[in-house]
């Protein structure tokens, strides 16, 4: 039986659990995500080796629509954790862009929150340094406020990028 369903417990899957926009719901060990039809591009890989619940979500176009800009993806844990992906060529400012505007848009109704909010962006060139720091400070403390703000003490570790393959374990 899954853990995460549409309860007021799960708020975040409770607004948003439309099977058109989700990709799997279960205990799968490796999550990979990268550009849609494109096996070469930059991946994002999330091991599972507790076997938690998760929920894979199609951001662009899915749970957004198609208007405005929104991250690729996003992952959400049996432990209320939200992952937002963005796959980006290396244009890290507009993925900074994307992140921030799909964290206004899933999160405009009080009732929608997560216990923790993490951002990656993988690129497959790396941007200049300092170029997008104003940006980046914007997104992580728009992070970190929501975390705070849900009763998760974010440090700065909150948003992260690499290049060509990311790796992390729930």
């Amino acid at each position: 039986m899954s853990k995460i369903c549409a309860t007021p417990e799960w708020p975040f899957y409770n607004e948003y659990h439309n099977q058109e926009y989700i990709d799997f719901h279960d205990c799968r060990t490796s999550i990979v995500l990268r550009q849609e039809g494109q096996k070469n591009s930059p991946k994002y890989q999330l091991v599972n080796a507790c076997k938690k619940e998760v929920v894979k979500y199609r951001i662009d176009p899915g749970v957004i629509g198609t208007d405005g800009k929104k991250c690729d993806y996003g992952v959400y844990t049996e432990d209320k954790r939200l992952i937002l992906v963005e796959i980006k060529g290396g244009d890290y400012g507009h993925a900074l862009v994307q992140i921030g505007e799909t964290v206004d848009q899933l999160f405009n109704k009080p009732e929608v929150k997560v216990d923790r909010l993490d951002a990656w962006v993988v690129l497959t060139r790396t941007p200049s340094p300092d170029l997008y720091r104003t940006e980046e400070k914007k997104l992580r403390k728009k992070l970190i406020v929501k975390n705070i703000q849900w009763g998760y003490r974010a440090g700065e570790d909150c948003l992260s990028k690499g290049t060509n393959m990311m790796e992390e374990s729930i």
